[in-house]
């Protein structure tokens, strides 16, 4: 149900939308949110948050995390809300993966192999054994790509 202020989506409004690029959609509310007062103030306080309030200093509201690579609020953060290995990918020799692998294939650690999904049995993870699809290691919080960066690879996956 539509207040005043707002309206509802036509369907193929909404399929537009959900179709576009993510080029495409940046452009069109940078375009609205220039030309249009209301359009501005709703995505300032849907996309930023304060920082400082007494000197109306502003961040993004949403950031993607280091570690799980995953999009969050960054004032909804909390401990173990991301899931992450910190580790290497090394390939595990005593998988039966390579049974049949010879030499005249690539190297089992190049990111050919290492992205086929039919040798992801062939990997695990450094600081924990597990294979690197398999749930990670390490909960924390998120850290937002712009903080500073751990030396070590990490693969991650969100908790729900």
């Amino acid at each position: 149900m539509s207040t005043p202020n707002q309206t509802s989506l036509s369907p193929s409004l909404s399929e537009a939308i959900a179709s576009a690029s993510q080029k495409r959609l940046a452009e069109i509310l940078r375009q609205i949110c220039s030309t249009n007062v209301e359009a501005n103030a709703a995505a300032t306080s849907y996309l930023l948050v304060s920082v400082d309030a007494a000197s109306g200093v502003k961040r993004k509201a949403y950031e993607t995390c280091e570690n799980c690579k995953a999009e969050f609020h960054v004032m909804n953060n909390k401990d173990g809300d991301c899931v992450y290995h910190d580790g290497e990918i090394d390939v595990d020799d005593e998988s039966s993966v390579w049974d049949d692998y010879d030499d005249y294939n690539p190297d089992p650690s190049s990111s050919e192999v290492m992205n086929d999904p039919g040798f992801k049995e062939g990997y695990i993870m450094s600081c924990c054994e597990k294979r690197p699809y398999e749930k990670g290691c390490v909960k924390s919080k998120h850290e937002a790509k712009d903080q500073p960066r751990k030396q070590q690879l990490k693969v991650g996956y969100v908790v729900s």
